[in-house]
């Protein structure tokens, strides 16, 4: 993530660290996932960054 630096210090709102260390526990340790935090995180988390993502998103192509 060291080459998005940039890109992630513009939008340090988001939970980056969070979200891929989320990403990596479903990768690489599946039996271990708790169903229960997978579904606070989509029923609490997903509609919030689901909102935010069409700004991030320009802000992306606009750095391109």
């Amino acid at each position: 993530m060291a080459e998005h630096e940039a890109f992630l210090a513009g939008n340090a709102h988001l939970p980056w660290g969070l979200m891929r260390g989320l990403r990596n526990r479903i990768a690489h340790r599946a039996i271990d996932i708790n169903i229960h935090m997978i579904w606070d995180t989509v029923e609490v988390h997903l509609v919030d960054l689901l909102r935010q993502l069409p700004a991030v998103r320009a802000a992306a192509i606009n750095q391109g």
